[in-house]
């Protein structure tokens, strides 16, 4: 009930993208105005990037973000709510596993950060292509009926998903954009694509590689660290490693992507990365969670990356 479109309670539900579409087509152009921004190429300095089954949130004064984004979106989406009052501002990768939770702990941290009745919540969505599967409209769909089931008034800006961000090249559906970024001050948000992703890439990419899946908080404004929670292996893929190591790109391609076609050039060396981190690190409460610590890192003067600040 509480998803708001053009001044106006959206109660229908959408059973799937093509049905939101003709409903609101008129996203589609506020999206193609979206698309002509050039795309930004994000460096180190100020930037906290969220990787897939992850979300955080920053206030408008933290000095330690200037800007969050993230990218390699292909079926996932991307989901930034944003508070007009406080400014506090959410983002999240969304992959389709834990949804609810993950909208629902978004729209949480954000309101506890707000003060009541000093400005509302918009809602930004990008990601997604008409896939073969639909599994991108599966999880457009999903994401509209999480927001309409909660009692905050959520209103929806952009909606650059599924169909609306499809293109197709040699004959081959693809996403038009696969990522994005917003200046934490202002709320500028604008195409992007990120030189660093970490810290700890390959531990924060195992973690949903091999089943976890949760969505989990990486950064809050609240206690102002970067903290990767610890977490086990759920599912044994250990045996299946060496193969996929010693396999052709296009293997790896067909069996470890949902959508093969289409995945950044980078996506083979980032898949090895993370199968060679796996195996080096079969228990990752004994090597890399010591303790059951959360690996922590800050932000320090004169540093222009995230430093380390385990015990």
């Amino acid at each position: 009930m509480p998803l708001i479109v053009e001044g106006s309670t959206e109660g229908s539900r959408f059973r799937s993208f093509a049905d939101f579409a003709r409903k609101h087509p008129h996203f589609q152009d506020l999206y193609e105005e979206f698309c002509k921004k050039p795309i930004r190429t994000i460096e180190r300095s100020g930037l906290l990037y969220v990787t897939q089954g992850e979300y955080a949130t920053v206030a408008k004064d933290d000095e330690n973000v200037t800007v969050m984004g993230t990218e390699d979106a292909t079926t996932c989406h991307i989901v930034v709510l944003r508070h007009t009052g406080s400014g506090v501002t959410s983002l999240g990768h969304f992959d389709g596993h834990d949804t609810a939770s993950g909208i629902k702990n978004m729209i949480a941290s954000v309101t506890s950060s707000s003060k009541p009745n000093s400005g509302e919540i918009v809602l930004h969505l990008f990601g997604g292509f008409l896939d073969d599967k639909g599994t991108s409209s599966r999880l457009t769909t999903s994401i509209i009926q999480v927001v309409q089931d909660q009692n905050e008034p959520i209103h929806l800006r952009t909606a650059g998903v599924t169909g609306f961000n499809d293109i197709i090249e040699k004959g081959l559906h693809k996403p038009r954009i696969y990522g994005v970024g917003i200046i934490v001050q202002d709320g500028d948000i604008f195409p992007a694509t990120f030189l660093d992703k970490g810290p700890d890439e390959y531990i924060r990419h195992a973690r949903t590689f091999t089943g976890v899946g949760k969505m989990v908080e990486i950064y809050n404004s609240t206690y102002k660290e970067l903290r990767i929670m610890p977490y086990e292996y759920k599912q044994n893929i250990l045996p299946y490693i060496p193969f996929f190591l010693d396999a052709s790109d296009e293997d790896i391609l067909q069996n470890l992507s949902t959508s093969p076609h289409c995945e950044p050039p980078d996506f083979v060396a980032n898949t090895k990365g993370t199968l060679n981190h796996i195996l080096t690190h079969k228990q990752p409460l004994v090597t890399l969670f010591r303790g059951g610590r959360p690996r922590v890192y800050k932000r320090q003067p004169g540093v222009e990356g995230w430093t380390s600040v385990d015990g």
